[in-house]
């Protein structure tokens, strides 16, 4: 049985700029999912089984959160956006529009995603073209980093707290620092494959 907290908006559909080709199609809500107290959900959004948003959430039109996620208070999805399944984004994290996080990523508090390369704001003549992110399987990122328009983030990836990433992360690469760079590579036994779990 779902649990829709007090306060929640479903279906909110004053859409300034549609992220999506049917911005206004229907909220798809799976079994057992909880929506606590604030959350804005935007038309064509679509939550699966077990997940959990928590406080404030705003999924804006076009996301997509898979099977068994935790989602924490305050995290904001800016549309067109798919998230795997057993993933969790702590509290706080901005995810920019257009991006693909996979299954079993960790997403630290205060992560905050970036989309638009060249900060067009007021500029008529700069040509928008934004640049979401990729995440995929398995990646660990730490609390409070930056990751900058259009990257990719390997699978398994290790990212340190408070890293600024500029550029492409290998799979399985160790990396941190302003600007991020690699360090080393995880650890065999930190495996999900290593943990019981094959993706």
């Amino acid at each position: 049985m779902n649990r829709i907290d007090e306060f929640v908006h479903i279906g909110y559909h004053k859409i300034q700029k549609p992220r999506i080709n049917n911005p206004f199609g229907p909220v798809l809500i799976g079994d057992d999912v909880i929506i606590r107290n604030g959350g804005i959900i935007y038309s064509g959004c679509q939550i699966d089984d077990r997940t959990m948003l928590g406080h404030y959430v705003v999924m804006r039109d076009g996301t997509k959160i898979g099977k068994d996620c935790m989602v924490g208070h305050h995290v904001v999805f800016e549309g067109a956006t798919e998230v795997g399944n057993f993933t969790a984004i702590h509290s706080q994290c901005h995810v920019s529009s257009y991006s693909e996080i996979g299954s079993y990523v960790f997403m630290g508090p205060m992560v905050v995603s970036t989309n638009d390369p060249v900060m067009n704001h007021m500029r008529k003549n700069i040509k928008i073209v934004y640049k979401g992110i990729t995440i995929h399987h398995g990646a660990r990122i730490g609390g409070g980093c930056v990751l900058m328009p259009g990257i990719t983030i390997g699978r398994e990836a290790l990212i340190g707290a408070g890293s600024l990433v500029t550029k492409d992360i290998p799979d399985y690469a160790i990396v941190y620092g302003s600007p991020a760079k690699i360090m080393g590579k995880v650890s065999d036994d930190s495996l999900l494959k290593n943990n019981g779990i094959d993706i």
